[in-house]
């Protein structure tokens, strides 16, 4: 492949995955309006969906937000029904935060339909197919990850406006 064909497939990945991280954006928006609550709380409630009941530190930490801000985020989810507290049976000095039945199956209702399309696509695509997505991904999602980072601990502040 030459540089010049290269570089428009490379063009072509960057401005895809945008347009894709700004259409799952309009999903979690358009969730977020039909079940009352804001961008940060559906974030951590997909953190918990994806990794499982954790205490707030934990949850603090995954989700980038002060111990203070995740207080009161779990105690507003706790209000709509989304999230409970409970002991660690394992450790009873401890709390758990875990999601609710029923934002379990609001997931299934606003998501599901999402995912059953994602696997009708994934069958157009060999197994060696999906493992380069998926690494691709994972990896991407790492970078921006970092990225994220960095970008706390510099504070970069905009140019002001001439």
């Amino acid at each position: 492949m030459s540089n010049n064909k290269r570089r428009e497939l490379l063009d072509r990945i960057h401005h895809a995955c945008r347009a894709f991280q700004n259409a799952a954006d309009e999903v979690d928006e358009a969730v977020c309006g039909q079940i009352e609550i804001n961008r940060t709380d559906l974030r951590c409630l997909d953190i918990l969906e994806r990794l499982g009941p954790m205490t707030a530190g934990e949850l603090a930490t995954r989700s980038g937000l002060t111990t203070g801000a995740t207080t009161t985020l779990i105690d507003r989810l706790e209000r709509s029904g989304f999230a409970a507290r409970s002991r660690d049976v394992g450790d009873r000095r401890k709390v758990l935060i875990d999601l609710t039945s029923r934002v379990r199956s609001m997931a299934d209702q606003f998501y599901g339909g999402m995912a059953e399309r994602w696997d009708a696509l994934a069958r157009q695509f060999s197994d060696d197919d999906l493992v380069a997505i998926a690494t691709f991904l994972e990896a991407a999602r790492s970078i921006n990850a970092e990225h994220a980072a960095e970008l706390r601990q510099a504070s970069v502040k905009p140019p002001s406006a001439a």
